[in-house]
């Protein structure tokens, strides 16, 4: 009798320890590459819900509403960002573990009753893009702006236009340097790229830096202490300049014309309130800006997009899309809204305030690209508009190498540049100006010359020059400016 004890209780044993392990094998982290339609609960497209603010986040004025959500076998976007070829590893957690751990959040009413949860973590090139909180079947999570988005699938495919870039995407993954045809023609080239960053008072401060290539060989460099604008009538120099008036600061945007023997007289804004000013780009005639406005206690009143021309830029207004592009604008803002709305349906649309003068060029993949925004009663709502910036605000903005191509090769990059003959690419980082060859239609992997960065640091403007050009612009640049160590 008791020789049949020790079997059976060891049988009792292992069969306990054997279910136990039922469970904790979805802990375990598991990676689906590359996903496959089928396999991937979150194909499809996903409208935001709700936003859930942390627990300490008491700001009714800074949530700002973002575009829907797709995640495909070879894209994923969320909040206007997109990578190319998204890895997704699945793990399952203790919810409220895991926001306290990883976001330093608790106490959100929202997930009170929710246990555990399956973690959607999507990276490319081994950098973590955003991790999704799957809720529900339909319904997931995504930490951003201090709080939480709650997002819905309303599909499980995604729209025509996505479905097109991320064919492109796949497509682009066979690019190799092969492809790239320098012009043999034009030897010599040369860009002033527009730059601005935060300084310890918090104010944006604007520099402009020379850079040129003859023959494949990099010329001497340049700094300028402002924004050096090229135009048909010559340079201009546009700055920002912070105003103190009865205990009301305003920032001004001085443009002035460097050959003219007048000086535009500054008109200062008789609006009472603060008034904030941020460059977002530079072209030739137009300059892109955002504003924020403050009371006399220095509390946020709203935000607003604004382009004003390089000649006058004390305007009082902003110009229309429509004013620079005709009905093509008009159409492309219109149906902007539109779209925003209908993915957006949470907005009162009795209480939208539609003006296309509120749009504005950012840098965006490699691109200039426009974005629009309206004002709501939750403050502004911005959005992509469906276009590039036409050619009176820009003439030359081609990247001859794609970018995911650039991404690959270069996973630092945050914006990049080719020149109008391809014998010059640029990379931005976040600590520097890289500056590579195109040689016999090679590119090195290793950088011909670097030139640091301030902190959070960006571009704002890029304009080319070629031919006979380079040397008059160079000329301007060392006159202006000092000469940069290489």
């Amino acid at each position: 009798m008791r020789k049949c004890i020790l079997p059976i209780a060891m049988t009792i044993i292992i069969s306990i320890f054997l279910s136990g392990c039922i469970d904790v094998k979805h802990f375990n982290v598991y990676e689906i590459s590359p996903p496959k339609e089928s396999k991937v609960e979150i194909m499809g497209t996903w409208e935001v819900e709700t936003f859930i603010p942390a627990e300490d986040n008491n700001s009714k004025t800074s949530i700002s509403y973002v575009e829907n959500a797709y995640f495909g076998e070879n894209i994923a976007s969320f909040n206007n960002e997109t990578v190319s070829h998204p890895e997704y590893k699945i793990k399952y957690v203790d919810l409220q573990e895991h926001i306290l751990n990883k976001y330093k959040i608790k106490n959100i009413e929202y997930f009170e009753n929710i246990k555990s949860v399956e973690v959607i973590q999507i990276s490319c090139e081994d950098k973590v893009f955003y991790e999704l909180l799957k809720i529900e079947e339909n319904k997931i999570a995504i930490c951003f702006n201090d709080g939480f988005y709650i997002l819905n699938r309303i599909s499980n495919s995604i729209p025509n236009d996505i479905a097109v870039e991320e064919k492109k995407s796949n497509n682009e993954k066979k690019f190799s340097m092969e492809d790239v045809k320098p012009s043999t023609t034009l030897k010599e080239s040369g860009v002033l790229l527009g730059l601005k960053h935060l300084n310890e008072q918090g104010v944006n401060v604007y520099r402009t830096i020379w850079i040129s290539q003859n023959d494949n060989v990099f010329g001497k460099m340049y700094e300028i202490n402002s924004i050096l604008v090229p135009r048909l009538n010559g340079f201009y120099s546009v700055d920002v300049r912070r105003l103190e008036e009865k205990e009301v600061t305003k920032d001004v945007i001085i443009s002035k014309q460097l050959s003219a023997n007048t000086t535009t007289p500054m008109k200062i804004p008789s609006d009472e309130n603060n008034i904030e000013r941020n460059i977002l780009f530079v072209g030739n005639n137009y300059i892109s800006t955002s504003v924020t406005k403050y009371d006399k206690n220095h509390s946020p009143m709203g935000m607003y997009y604004e382009v004003v021309p390089v000649d006058n830029t004390f305007i009082g207004e902003g110009i229309r899309l429509s004013f620079i592009d005709g009905e093509n604008g008009k159409k492309q803002f219109s149906e902007s809204v539109e779209a925003f709305l209908k993915r957006n349906n949470g907005i009162d649309k009795d209480k939208v305030v539609v003006d296309d003068s509120c749009f504005a060029v950012e840098r965006k993949n490699g691109n200039w690209r426009l974005k629009g925004g309206i004002k709501t009663e939750n403050g502004l709502g911005s959005f992509d508009i469906n276009g590039f910036p036409p050619k009176v605000m820009l003439n030359y903005d081609d990247l001859y190498i794609p970018w995911s191509y650039i991404k690959t090769k270069f996973p630092n990059a945050t914006d990049a540049y080719t020149s109008p003959n391809n014998k010059m690419l640029i990379i931005i980082t976040d600590k520097y100006i890289e500056l590579y060859s195109i040689e016999n239609n090679e590119l090195k992997d290793e950088a011909n010359l670097k030139i640091p960065l301030n902190n959070n640091e960006k571009v704002i403007m890029s304009e080319w020059a070629t031919g006979s050009y380079v040397s008059r612009w160079e000329e301007t640049s060392k006159h202006l400016g000092k000469e940069l160590e290489q």
